[in-house]
C-alpha cells in the first residue's frame, strides 16, 4: 500500500490541517502549464495520486498514523541489470533489449549482456563482485524519493538505480533522476515544499 504520508511529505504526526494545507499547495503547483509534454504528464499522475493521498488521510488519518513507517526499505537483492544501469555501463535500451532476450531463454543476464558486447568479462566479474557486497537491504530515508514513488512517478526499480548512483555521484537525489531523464526538472521544483 502506498503511504499517502509519503505522497505529501509529511511526517506521521501531520494534523488535519497539515494534511489539507499541503494538498492545496502541491495542487495549485502541479496545475500550473508545463514547458514540456512529459512534465504535464507527471504532472497528472502526481495530481491524481496527492487528491487519492488527501482523501484517505482526511478519512483515516488516526489509523494511517499508526501503520505508516518513515522509510522504505528494499527487500530485493541488487539485480545485475540495475548495477550496470547505475555504472553507466549500458543503457536503458540495451537493458531492455538483454531481458526480453533473456526471457525467451534459458540463459543468465550476464551471459546476454557479454555475447551482446554490451559489457566486457572483466566489467561482468567486478559487477558480480560488486553484487555481493553491496547491501542488499537498501533503507530509504529520503523524502523526495519516497514521495516520488508514493506518487507513482518513480517506479521502485529505477529508484533502486539512482540511490545506487548517488552513492558514487554529486548532487542530489533529484538531479540524478533529472539526468537520467526519469523526472522533469519543472516537477521537482512544483513538488518542492517551503
Amino acid at each position: 500500500m502506498t503511504n499517502h504520508f509519503h505522497a505529501l511529505r509529511l511526517n506521521k504526526t501531520a494534523e488535519k490541517s497539515n494534511v489539507d494545507e499541503i494538498t492545496l499547495r502541491l495542487t495549485e503547483r502541479l496545475s500550473q502549464p508545463f514547458k514540456s509534454n512529459k512534465a504535464s504528464e507527471q504532472a497528472l499522475v502526481a495530481l491524481k495520486a496527492i487528491r487519492m493521498a488527501h482523501e484517505d488521510l482526511k478519512a483515516n488519518i488516526d489509523t494511517a498514523q499508526q501503520s505508516s513507517s518513515g522509510s522504505k526499505q528494499f527487500n530485493s537483492r541488487l539485480r545485475l541489470g540495475q548495477l550496470c544501469l547505475a555504472s553507466g555501463m549500458i543503457t536503458l535500451e540495451q537493458l531492455k533489449e538483454a531481458v526480453q532476450e533473456q526471457q525467451s531463454s534459458e540463459r543468465q543476464l550476464g551471459e546476454i549482456l557479454l555475447e551482446k558486447q554490451f559489457i566486457s568479462q572483466e566489467e561482468l566479474d567486478g559487477l558480480l563482485i560488486g553484487q555481493e557486497l553491496i547491501a542488499p537491504d537498501e533503507e530509504v530515508t529520503d523524502s523526495l524519493a519516497l514521495q516520488l514513488m508514493a506518487l507513482g512517478l518513480v517506479a521502485e526499480d529505477l529508484m533502486i538505480i539512482a540511490l545506487l548512483e548517488q552513492r558514487f555521484a554529486t548532487g542530489s537525489i533529484g538531479d540524478t533522476l533529472v539526468r537520467r531523464g526519469w523526472i522533469e526538472e519543472e516537477i521537482l521544483a512544483a513538488l518542492k515544499i517551503d
